[in-house]
């Protein structure tokens, strides 16, 4: 069978550590495009990410720890919580999405290496 271009082929596809719904166009209740931000964000190690198009969530009904919900063409930020927990950051267009999480890895990062001993035996 040829290969379709943007279809997963690969078990080790990183977009498959994250939950995304088809979000708009492909849903009349999305009010953003989530496939996008969802292959920018592939990859990230020990994150669970939902990105909904939407407040309904139907991509992931648990909590993650980053949960990216469309809203009037933006996205709300909301840390360790589903589609409908509340939001630490609201209003956010994509690149202020993704400036947002390299800020918080990189805090992540620093208080892990400042922390490390407390995981060491």
């Amino acid at each position: 069978m040829p290969a379709v271009d943007g279809l997963i082929r690969h078990n080790s596809d990183p977009r498959l550590s994250m939950d995304a719904c088809p979000g708009a166009p492909y849903c009349e209740q999305a009010s953003v495009a989530t496939q996008p931000l969802a292959e920018q964000l592939s990859g990230l190690k020990d994150t669970s990410v939902h990105i909904s198009g939407c407040a309904k969530g139907c991509a992931r009904r648990s909590p993650a720890d980053v949960c990216l919900v469309g809203e009037a063409g933006r996205f709300n930020f909301i840390v360790n919580g589903s589609a409908d927990s509340t939001p630490v950051k609201t209003g956010l267009t994509e690149s202020e999405v993704l400036d947002f999480m390299r800020k918080l890895s990189e805090s992540s990062k620093v208080y892990r290496s400042q922390n490390s001993g407390l995981y060491t035996r």
